[in-house]
């Protein structure tokens, strides 16, 4: 599979994956152009709470925004990680331990 192939099926599964939460759950909240970094849709108590790949997310900011990478963690931290939404706001994984 070539990497524009990948790049597309990886696009689909993503559009595909806010589809079914918004239609599923439609309280969740999204955290705005970071569909990219989706990795799932939270069970149990709480239910319904999509879930970013850290690491995923402060790639989009280096490669689309044209952030350094500590600069992208440094965004991350104040101004995604610690707004406080509602219950239903993303849940935020660290992967690869770099935070």
């Amino acid at each position: 599979m070539s990497s524009k192939e990948e790049e597309r099926d990886a696009k689909y599964k993503q559009e595909r994956m806010v589809k079914y939460v918004q239609h599923n759950y439609p309280d969740s909240i999204l955290a705005t152009g970071f569909n990219s970094a989706i990795v799932g849709v939270s069970e149990g108590f709480d239910r319904g709470r999509i879930i970013y790949d850290i690491s995923k997310m402060a790639d989009h900011l280096v490669n689309v925004e044209g952030m350094m990478l500590g600069e992208a963690y440094e965004y991350l931290e104040f101004n995604v990680f610690g707004a406080f939404i509602s219950e239903d706001q993303p849940i935020y994984v660290d992967f690869e331990g770099d935070c």
